[in-house]
């Protein structure tokens, strides 16, 4: 129980006391066939209000709850806190996304993403040399397109000579002579190093012209 609920129940007590003890002494005085004076009740009544006025002037009834809220602590804004921290710990992340990507490299010289190994490809077309960077395992005329080398085709699947390459050097780096190849190339041609690009891939450095027709 607090002290102001403590206090109250003082009080209740008190005027209980005095006035049960008025009741008790006009029934004990009633039975004797006795009434109560004027003067009697008076020191009754004063008695009760002079207890009364003491515990009022001592000012424990109403003092005593501010003291008690008074005392009592805030309680901490703990959901402001999580909500700030949580704030925090995303910044990092918003910021990091919002990064912006590196330029890329020119399209001409740059390779695609891939597992292969970066290699040089010289492509001499219609009086130009292109000096590329292709990856280990590309397609030869895909690699030379994907980086704007207009080199001639048509159907990309080896069933014409469009595409045709006479290779300078790097043989070697390269895919055997497939079963297309060989139905469209003469075997003088094959001998000279004659590929179909759209069937030959890139293993390793390899130098070839495409030859005006």
């Amino acid at each position: 129980m607090t002290a102001a609920g403590a206090e109250i129940l003082l009080i209740g007590l008190l005027l209980g006391f005095f006035v049960s003890q008025i009741v008790q002494y006009a029934v004990s005085a009633r039975s004797r066939g006795q009434a109560i004076d004027s003067e009697t009740y008076a020191h009754l009544e004063q008695a009760v209000e002079q207890a009364l006025a003491r515990h009022l002037a001592s000012g424990a009834v109403v003092a005593a709850a501010p003291a008690q809220a008074a005392a009592a602590p805030a309680p901490a804004p703990a959901a402001a806190d999580e909500a700030d921290a949580e704030e925090a710990e995303a910044a990092p992340a918003a910021q990091q996304a919002a990064a912006p990507e590196p330029a890329g490299a020119d399209t001409e010289t740059a390779a695609p993403a891939g597992d292969g190994e970066l290699v040089p490809m010289k492509v001499h077309v219609g009086g130009q040399t292109h000096e590329l960077q292709v990856r280990t395992g590309e397609n030869m005329l895909d690699a030379a397109l994907d980086r704007n080398v207009d080199l001639d085709y048509s159907c990309k699947e080896g069933s014409c000579d469009t595409c045709m390459v006479k290779i300078l050097s790097g043989r070697e780096n390269l895919n055997d002579i497939t079963p297309e190849e060989r139905d469209m190339l003469d075997e003088d041609q094959i001998r000279e190093g004659y590929r179909l690009s759209c069937m030959v891939v890139v293993k390793g450095p390899v130098e070839f012209v495409q030859e005006e027709r």
